[in-house]
């Protein structure tokens, strides 16, 4: 993500970890050519959509629509939370965002690395309600809802929290084998690097991720199968 508190360097992306990757983008990125992340054989793809209670991605509707329009099945929207101000104030702005219905395949994240203040216990409550009312109001089981998240933030900054230990987990950690936060019992995808320039849009370093499975195991995971 464009605010990662990263642990290390951004690894190189001639070591990535695993066979089921994508790339996550923004408005940092420009225009993406969805056609080179797709040829790259990338599998899934996110994108940021809002920020806090105001601020909009201005390159989401293009990046969600690209996505899509290449024949990416799984691709996930963000929004970087603010615990500072109303979670669920903030889950109708970012959904003001995504074009609805959703469709199988679609995934909602929850990017929280930012405690605007608050103390462990009011980040971890603040937390559970955003991911509550993300379900409640677009009727998605929490294996579609995600956190992204790293023990460098979440241990100390949300006490190690178990409060959304049945929302998939996508954990940062720019190592050898990510940090586990506290509060879930294995990652299910992993951002590996910032600097990857196979992961997707040519010419660019990117933050790129793998899935913790196979092809088929993401496409069950994100509802594309029965």
């Amino acid at each position: 993500m464009a605010f990662n508190i990263s642990v290390g360097g951004g690894s190189p992306s001639s070591t990535r970890p695993g066979s089921v990757f994508g790339p996550d983008v923004s408005h940092y990125q420009g225009t993406v050519r969805w056609r080179d992340v797709e040829a790259a054989g990338a599998s899934f793809a996110f994108a940021k959509a809002s920020e806090g209670l105001h601020t909009t991605d201005d390159q989401f509707s293009a990046n969600w629509a690209g996505m899509r329009a290449v024949g990416i099945k799984v691709r996930g929207a963000y929004h970087f939370g603010h615990p500072e101000e109303d979670a669920l104030a903030q889950v109708r702005h970012f959904l003001s965002q995504i074009p609805m219905p959703l469709a199988p395949g679609d995934l909602l994240v929850l990017d929280i690395e930012a405690a605007g203040g608050k103390s462990p216990s009011e980040v971890a409550t603040w937390t559970g309600d955003f991911l509550g009312g993300l379900m409640k109001a677009t009727g998605l089981p929490a294996s579609r809802v995600l956190v992204y998240t790293g023990a460098w933030f979440w241990n100390s900054q949300a006490g190690g929290s178990s409060i959304a230990s049945e929302h998939p987990l996508w954990v940062s950690g720019y190592v050898s084998a990510p940090p586990m936060p506290k509060g879930w019992a294995g990652w299910t995808y992993w951002q590996y690097t910032d600097k990857a320039t196979d992961c997707g849009p040519s010419g660019s370093a990117v933050d790129c991720s793998v899935f913790h499975g196979s092809l088929d195991q993401l496409h069950a995971r994100a509802g594309l199968l029965s």
